[in-house]
């Protein structure tokens, strides 16, 4: 029995994650694509060899543009995996986790940053402008880009608000949203002893919603998304890796 091709498994993931994105059904969305509910299954799971026309009637469907369900092609030996999102997603957790599981390098962005300018981020702050640092941020990202053995990489919660270094991010490296409640939010960077989001602020949770449903639309662009409410640690692990797995960013072979 031939194996799913590679590239029908990765549209099959857009495919899915777009659908649970919009809550519907597996039935529903068929529904609406004129498709057999059978159909679907195969299509999610990358067994179905859709036509371009039964395509966009999907893409009707999911209300998305057809040029969306593609990502970047050849994952595996592309510059790596991004993870992005608010701070206190879970995203140097499920990074770390991702990185060992994978059998690659993980860094954080922010690390290189500091670590090109000779500088810690509130010192960068302190004495550049934000434009000096939004070219440090590209200037770090395009230098992760080309190395050559592909990374596991966190982004700044604000990265995507920056059309170059976003669009090089989706361009060089399979993106996954870490997503969370504005409140899961809170409590886990708070957690972390971190009592900056509620210093000096009246209404710390309301501004922390308003800034998450303002970057939502940019981080939903992202190849993949997983959502980390009501999960633990374990839970949003083998999802991103289920994830992976089905676009076809499999761990290289252990040694034995």
């Amino acid at each position: 029995m031939l194996l799913p091709d590679p590239r029908l498994r990765a549209l099959g993931a857009q495919i899915h994650q777009a659908r649970r994105a919009r809550g519907l059904s597996r039935n529903a969305a068929a529904k609406a694509a004129g498709l057999s509910a059978r159909f679907f299954a195969q299509l999610e799971t990358g067994e179905g060899n859709i036509s371009i026309r039964r395509l966009m009637d999907v893409t009707d469907a999911l209300n998305l543009e057809l040029h969306s369900l593609f990502p970047p092609s050849n994952h595996a030996s592309s510059a790596g995996i991004a993870l992005w999102g608010l701070r206190g997603a879970g995203k140097t957790t499920l990074g770390r986790s991702l990185a060992e599981h994978l059998h690659l390098p993980f860094l954080e962005l922010n690390d290189v940053i500091q670590e090109i300018a000779a500088l810690d981020l509130s010192e960068i702050f302190a004495l550049h402008s934000s434009e000096y640092f939004q070219r440090l941020t590209l200037s770090a990202l395009q230098e992760i880009a080309r190395r050559t053995e592909p990374v596991v990489l966190t982004l700044p919660g604000g990265l995507v608000l920056d059309e170059s270094a976003r669009i090089l991010a989706q361009k060089k490296f399979t993106t996954v949203w870490i997503k969370a409640t504005p409140q899961e939010h809170m409590n886990r960077v708070v957690s972390q002893g971190d009592q900056r989001p509620i210093q000096g602020r009246e209404a710390p949770m309301r501004e922390l919603e308003s800034i998450l449903a303002a970057r939502s639309p940019l981080y939903r662009q992202a190849n993949l998304t997983v959502d980390t409410q009501g999960r633990s640690i374990k839970e949003s692990e083998m999802d991103l890796q289920n994830q992976l797995t089905r676009l076809g960013f499999l761990p290289p072979q252990r040694k034995t």
